[in-house]
């Protein structure tokens, strides 16, 4: 197995994100061509991954026709997790219906019993708390720079190393699973651990870091949560972990951008710009440095929202994702109180965050 040649944030050798087996390449340099930041390059033959270019978009892995390129496996952490005697939560990224179908929700639950969770919950009430807190900073005239969503770890990335003038647009706030983390502990009696189950594989190594106090323990992608519950099927006899009260998105949209920020703008609008996919981030921060144009928020992500991100069910398409949620939803009860008067109720956590640049040269073909 070839590993990547240079990691500037303190991860081990064989602890980085994406490896790279060199026996398997067939050559048809898909992860050249598809690397947003050209961080891949070829010498000679030689094929490496110049790691402190690399955003963690995860394009290698999945242009990859030949398996060449993994994600690295973070199963063995979840499971010396689980040994311990403290108990684990599991919290699962909203997007877990599309991401385990056809698994059915009691299913997922009864699987996540037998491996050991002592509860389940998801980001759902995180990304109401992150939502709530972004209609405060979308409310506000004050700044003289554009409101950079930072939920996405990918784009965030993007700026810290590629437009580190605009690291102080993005906006200094938590994303929502560590919201709701937070909570998590402050909820449940007693020291628990919390293993994020996420769709996004950038994700896996934003826990590692020391810039999110309070994220959870490990964090998986429902890719290896899939795995493990198919390795390790759920008796029939077992029942339904602890969950709490049915809760539902009233206030975010994706990931906990607020729905009142985008259902207020109108195509016409350019106060609010909507981004999806790095090539098209990339040309509105350029044209934003320029002075070319200054909208005052910008929805930004890798992908076209959580539930096209890579760890999350690649057989299917996005369409056919959305599908199946909004189908899973519409099935289930409306809650008995609404989002605004339930975060009320809720003890207070910490959601602000600083970003610091990471400045990189421009990417440059090779």
């Amino acid at each position: 197995m070839e590993h990547v040649t240079h990691d500037d944030s303190g991860v081990g050798r064989q602890d980085r994100l994406f490896s790279r087996a060199s026996d398997t390449c067939s050559a048809c340099w898909a992860c050249i061509r598809h690397c947003p930041t050209h961080a891949i390059r070829s010498v000679d033959g030689a094929v490496s991954i110049a790691y402190e270019r690399c955003v963690k978009c995860g394009a290698c892995v999945t242009e990859c026709g030949s398996g060449t390129y993994t994600v690295r496996d973070d199963t063995p952490a979840l499971r010396a997790l689980l040994a311990e005697e403290k108990p684990v939560v599991a919290l699962l990224a909203s997007e877990y219906i599309a991401a385990l179908h056809p698994r059915r929700i009691a299913e997922v639950e009864a699987g996540l019993e037998a491996m050991g969770f002592s509860a389940v919950e998801t980001t759902v009430l995180g990304e109401e708390l992150v939502a709530a807190a972004y209609e405060q900073v979308h409310a506000r005239t004050d700044s003289l720079l554009p409101r950079l969503r930072s939920t996405c770890p990918v784009t965030v990335e993007w700026v810290q190393r590629f437009y580190p003038e605009l690291t102080g647009a993005l906006v200094p706030l938590v994303p929502p699973y560590v919201a709701q983390t937070r909570l998590i502990r402050e909820l449940y009696a007693g020291e628990v651990a919390v293993a994020y189950v996420s769709p996004c594989w950038a994700r896996k190594d934003e826990v590692l870091g020391d810039e999110l106090p309070g994220a959870p323990d490990v964090a998986v992608g429902f890719d290896e949560l899939e795995r493990l519950l198919a390795e390790n099927p759920a008796p029939r006899t077992h029942g339904t972990v602890p969950r709490r009260p049915h809760a539902a998105k009233q206030l975010s949209g994706t990931d906990g951008f607020p729905r009142r920020t985008l259902f207020e703008s109108t195509l016409a609008d350019r106060d609010v710009v909507t981004v999806r996919g790095l090539h098209d981030v990339d040309r509105l921060l350029a044209a934003i440095v320029r002075g070319e144009t200054a909208p005052g928020v910008v929805d930004m992500l890798c992908c076209e929202g959580c539930i096209d991100g890579p760890a999350v069910n690649r057989s299917l398409s996005v369409f056919a994702k959305r599908t199946i949620d909004a189908a899973e939803r519409e099935r289930q009860p409306p809650p008995a109180v609404d989002s605004r008067t339930l975060l009320s109720a809720l003890p207070a956590v910490p959601l602000a965050r600083r970003f610091d640049p990471s400045p990189t040269l421009r990417r440059e073909p090779t």
